[in-house]
């Protein structure tokens, strides 16, 4: 029980399976990996350029009918507000990413009175 807290399973060499191997669908995974990261990373800006376009299309409605929509551009600013902390969190999911598939050993240590 104690190798299984110390290394995150009963036999060593399972801790770095992931990080030592380099097969195709290690290669896979890889990149798929890094199109989410990229998607992540890509949120704060597509999402802010989708709120300019949709203000200039309201812009372009007749004043009758933005009149019709009077908290259209509050509810605007509240989306952006959203956008920022969303980003927020986002920053602090892929702050580390870069390391994620190197080589090293991914262990779990916990005290002995915490294994019963």
């Amino acid at each position: 029980m104690d190798d299984v807290c110390r290394n995150g399973s009963a036999n060593n060499d399972d801790a770095n399976i992931i990080s030592s191997s380099n097969t195709p669908y290690d290669e896979k995974e890889r990149a798929h990996f890094n199109r989410i990261v990229s998607a992540f990373r890509a949120y704060r800006a597509f999402s802010l350029l989708r709120i300019v376009n949709t203000e200039k299309y309201f812009l372009s409605l007749p004043v009758n009918h933005r009149a019709l929509l009077k908290s259209f551009r509050d509810n605007l600013d509240v989306i952006r507000t959203c956008i920022e902390k969303n980003n927020n969190i986002i920053k602090l999911i892929v702050k580390d990413v870069a390391y994620m598939f190197e080589n090293v050993s991914h262990t779990l240590t916990c005290s002995t009175n915490q294994v019963k």
